[in-house]
Formats: structure tokens, C-alpha cells, sequence
């Protein structure tokens, strides 16, 4: 597993592990909370693995981890939610023919998409001058964990130790 470290401003932390290139054939993007606790122990077997000359695969389907529910909801947020279903709807030519389908200003949507692009919840495929936005899964999978006593999902998953 290749982490890759997504810098957004509106974002703290967001985890992006992709193995190989988008194939739109049947995937399911993963999107977990980052619980450090787990992604230490994942990390840890894996290593422990390669160190007894062991093969490793890697998972078949991309996982974004985001560190907070407030995290999640600033990366699933309505604006965000309006334009993938308008993507998966509509499969526009290009990011004036989005802004059309979802009625806002380009300048706004070439945001939000590049946006969601760097979360990896989209694909952009260069067309000459223009940009095609494109899903890249058949769907997405949210997996949200139950709170223990103490833990504040709000800011972060897990308690420091």
C-alpha cells in the first residue's frame, strides 16, 4: 500500500491508497475514518511480512481514510454530493457542461472537481482545451465505527495514547 498525502486547505488529514491506476471495471472506493491505532497494526503485519520474505498483495479497491466526521462531512458535503450525482447522471463532456447540469458558475465547479479530484472521489480526463469528469467506482462504501466512552469523532478517531 502506496499512502498518499492529499494537501487541501479546507482539509487536516486525508489518506488516499490506491495500488494501481483508476479502472472504472466494477470498483468500490472505501472511505474509513483513520483509527492511527489500526493503520499502525496494518502497517506493522505488513512490514513484519516483507521482512520474513513474504509476498504481499495489495487490496483490489482504494480506501480514502479521513481523520474526523467533521473531515468527512467537509469532503461529502452537499455541494460535493450534487455534483457526483450530477456526474453519474449526466456524464458531461466537459466542466461547462457540469455547471450546466447542476446550475452553478464554472469557475465554482472546475473548483469543487478539482477539489474531489484530489480526494480521488473523481477522475479528470484532459480533452484538448477542456477537462471530462468522470466517476471512477460504481459506488462508494462508508464504513463509520461506533464511539467508545472518551472518543471525540468530531476532531480525531482516537485517543492519544
Amino acid at each position: 500500500m502506496t499512502p498518499r498525502h492529499v494537501a487541501c486547505p479546507q482539509l487536516t488529514v486525508i489518506h488516499m491508497t490506491d495500488t494501481h491506476p483508476i479502472d472504472p471495471e466494477g470498483r468500490t472506493l472505501h472511505i474509513r475514518l483513520l483509527d492511527a491505532e489500526d493503520d499502525r497494526s496494518e502497517l506493522d503485519d505488513v512490514l513484519e511480512a516483507l521482512d520474513a520474505g513474504e509476498e504481499v498483495e495489495a487490496d483490489s479497491d482504494p480506501v480514502l481514510r479521513v481523520e474526523s466526521l467533521a473531515t468527512l462531512g467537509r469532503v461529502l458535503r452537499e455541494t460535493n454530493l450534487e455534483l457526483l450525482d450530477a456526474i453519474a447522471r449526466h456524464e458531461p463532456e466537459s466542466i461547462r457542461a457540469l455547471a450546466r447540469a447542476v446550475d452553478r458558475g464554472p469557475k465554482e465547479v472546475l473548483q469543487n472537481v478539482n477539489e474531489l479530484e484530489d480526494y480521488g472521489l473523481i477522475a479528470v480526463e484532459e480533452r484538448g482545451q477542456s477537462k471530462r469528469p468522470y466517476l471512477p467506482y460504481e459506488k462508494l462504501d462508508i464504513e463509520l465505527p461506533f464511539p467508545h466512552p472518551g472518543d471525540d469523532l468530531m476532531s480525531a478517531t482516537s485517543s492519544p495514547a
